[in-house]
């Protein structure tokens, strides 16, 4: 499990930046179901509007591999989606607090924001006017707070319809409905570990390897068996944006394991 962890500390920028770009792209090819960006239908260009969010996420995503790029692609980044949550789902759910799909919504967008934040603190000296608590350790700590905070939200929205839950569970394993209570109560026990630091590392990385496994065995094939499915195609984004995020959390804590003194 270490291997992976120090594995995910090298490779998630890289996770994190394809999916944000794979993300962007549809927001720029007019593809984007507004399931996960509800902007409402009275603003006015919609759709300019989308297409311009989709342009910085692809030009953010490139910056993300540009050493010096990155502090400031990252930091667009979690600016853009910060907004993206506060602009779009907190009202929403103010509105209507009682719909759980709404906060499970800004659950899944909150992780992505703790994504983006921490590429941004782990690495943001060179972006000056930034307070200090948004940056370095004490920045990485708050992003992690706010993914922790944010993952219980997505296990009560597998307890909230099971049975939906269950029939995104591939047909091939047997008990699904077992499956969607499982993974629910693994998202609310990593974010309770990944809060209180119990075991926060193996964790974040338990959670990251659950959610790629989503990916793959959910919304892979739901895109290869629709290819022209909007929505599955915009699902498979989404959940790799926020797998990818998910690499990036348990990569941080491979990395402050490397910065670690060693006795003797």
């Amino acid at each position: 499990m270490a291997r992976v962890a120090v594995g995910a500390a090298r490779a998630a920028p890289a996770i994190y930046a394809a999916a944000v770009a794979g993300l962007g792209g549809l927001l720029l090819s007019a593809r984007f179901v507004y399931v996960w960006a509800p902007v409402p239908r009275w603003v006015p260009g919609r759709d300019a509007v989308a297409a311009a969010t989709g342009a910085v996420m692809v030009a953010a995503a490139v910056g993300l591999s540009r050493r010096r790029a990155a502090a400031r692609a990252s930091a667009a980044l979690a600016v853009l989606f910060s907004s993206w949550l506060l602009l779009l789902h907190v009202p929403r759910i103010v509105a209507a607090p009682s719909k759980e799909l709404l906060w499970a919504g800004g659950g899944q967008i909150a992780t992505v924001v703790a994504g983006a934040w921490i590429l941004f603190a782990s690495g943001a000296s060179p972006v000056e006017g930034v307070g200090r608590w948004l940056r370095g350790d004490r920045g990485v700590r708050l992003a992690r707070s706010i993914y922790a905070a944010a993952l219980p939200l997505l296990g009560f929205h597998h307890f909230a319809d099971v049975s939906a839950t269950a029939s995104a569970v591939p047909a091939w394993l047997p008990l699904r409905s077992g499956w969607a209570w499982l993974t629910g109560a693994a998202h609310v026990a990593a974010g309770v570990a990944i809060f209180f630091g119990i075991a926060p590392r193996l964790a974040a990385t338990l959670e990251a390897i659950m959610i790629s496994a989503f990916v793959v065995l959910v919304h892979v094939p739901g895109a290869i068996g629709a290819p022209a499915d909007r929505l599955q195609w915009t699902m498979l984004v989404v959940a790799s944006v926020i797998a990818g995020a998910a690499w990036v959390v348990a990569g941080s804590y491979a990395r402050d394991a490397t910065l670690e003194p060693r006795a003797g």
